[in-house]
């Protein structure tokens, strides 16, 4: 938790990205479907810094920092 107040002062720096070994997506059973993507405007360079060069489904545009839209399923929320 020593990074959760990085995180939170910054709104395109993710600090709950993973679940244990075995946790199932708790929307994948669901008719919307789980997570697929997330879109953060913010430092490019600084989020991949921050999750240590893993490969995952991020988006990063320009613009203030924010999370700028999230995909669930087929669906686009903004």
């Amino acid at each position: 938790m020593t990074r959760v107040a990085e995180a939170t002062s910054k709104p395109f720096l993710p600090f709950f990205v993973s679940r244990d070994p075995g946790v199932g997506d708790p929307g994948a059973s669901s008719d919307a479907g789980g997570m697929t993507w997330i879109e953060l405007a913010g430092d490019a360079a600084r989020l991949t810094r921050w999750l240590d060069s893993a490969s995952m489904p991020v988006h990063v545009v320009k613009g203030p920092p924010a999370v700028r839209a999230v995909g669930i399923g087929d669906r686009t929320i903004r």
